[in-house]
């Protein structure tokens, strides 16, 4: 067991100047620049010497290269032995701890280097063999393989979708996904405003009646080379299969924005909604357009 030594007044190897024993100052940490003679009298008696046959005080000078080490050991009596001052150092000014260590001068460090973000994963290409020219925005937009150029109203200017089936809702036909550019532009404070404002009103007309609701996506998107908003709910309707809704909102270049609406059922027969991503990020700019033309070719 370890004791730490308590300050005190502690002999030192060294003679005074008149050849008399000397004490010097320990303040429990480290020694002072105090000295002063052994005390005489009767009855006074050094420290280390009221100690001899409860400590065994070993000190061990070892000089190499002109620096002095202290090396001292104490019997594992639960009894602090004082501090065995070495002539080495026996300087003016104050004296390092003898468990003091030299400091190490420190040495410069490279700064670590910076390890780089990861890029953010690509969507695939999205598969498709044709494409149509919405003229009135000016894109040129792919259409999935095995989807459908829809005939379409005056609502929209464009409309895709997946093969038909037999269902009990509406008029009795169905499709698991489908894709259009709203003809009418939407006025709103931002695109993320426009895009949540027709989520409102296109979800509920894609899926009737709705149980639940739930925003998977909210986040900025990219469309012709132009940065707009898009919102992917994810919908319980009250008859029918849950199914995903994506509404885009993108400034468009007379004013206002541009919606883009798109579906596909949970539904193991109904495309991934990922396909609805890769289908606006594949939408192009055509060549020269201007976008102040009406109609769409295919």
């Amino acid at each position: 067991m370890t004791y730490s030594t308590p300050p005190g007044w502690y002999p030192v190897l060294d003679p005074g100047p008149d050849g008399a024993a000397q004490e010097r100052w320990w303040d429990g940490a480290a020694w002072t620049a105090d000295v002063r003679p052994v005390p005489a009298g009767p009855g006074v008696t050094s420290k280390r010497g009221a100690r001899v046959g409860l400590v065994i005080a070993l000190v061990l000078v070892v000089l190499a290269a002109g620096a002095g080490v202290t090396v001292w050991a104490t019997r594992g009596d639960d009894q602090a032995s004082p501090p065995t001052l070495a002539k080495s150092s026996l300087t003016a000014g104050p004296s390092p701890s003898p468990s003091a260590s030299p400091t190490p001068t420190p040495s410069p460090t490279q700064a670590p280097t910076p390890t780089p973000s990861p890029a953010p994963p690509s969507l695939p290409s999205l598969p498709s063999t044709r494409s149509v020219q919405e003229l009135s925005r000016g894109w040129e937009v792919p259409v999935p393989s095995g989807w459908r150029i829809d005939d379409h109203g005056d609502k929209v200017t464009l409309q895709f979708s997946t093969t038909p089936y037999s269902c009990d809702i509406g008029s009795g036909s169905c499709v698991r996904a489908n894709f259009a550019v709203v003809a009418e532009r939407a006025d709103g404070a931002s695109a993320q405003a426009v895009a949540r404002a027709e989520m409102a009103t296109h979800a509920p007309t894609l899926y009737g009646d709705l149980t639940s609701t739930r925003t998977v996506v909210s986040a900025p998107v990219t469309v012709a080379g132009v940065t707009g908003y898009a919102e992917r709910w994810r919908v319980e309707p009250v008859k029918g299969v849950p199914g995903y809704v994506l509404v885009v909102a993108v400034r468009a270049a007379g004013g206002g924005f541009t919606v883009l609406v798109g579906s596909t059922d949970e539904h193991p027969d109904a495309p991934k909604p990922e396909l609805l991503d890769q289908l606006v990020a594949a939408i192009r700019p055509l060549p020269g357009s201007t976008g102040g033309t009406t109609g769409t070719s295919v």
